[in-house]
């Protein structure tokens, strides 16, 4: 497939260097740029206080759930 490369590290055999290739860099370019058009669908009418409104939920979402024991 040829979208990323993995090259061992300092001669460690237990870890690995991975990147993209210039393949795999265009494709995530290609495949953000889809989704940024998605999410610009989906909240394109949402107005300024509705997006702060929910903007201040997950805000507090996040908080409860990382604050869960």
């Amino acid at each position: 497939e040829g979208l990323v490369a993995r090259a061992r590290r300092n001669g460690d055999r237990r870890t690995s260097m991975v990147r993209l290739t210039e393949e795999g860099t265009q494709a995530f370019a290609a495949i953000a740029a889809a989704h940024e058009g998605w999410i610009g669908e989906l909240l394109g009418k949402v107005s300024e206080d509705d997006a702060r409104r929910l903007t201040g939920m997950l805000t507090s979402f996040r908080s409860n759930w990382e604050g869960r024991e």
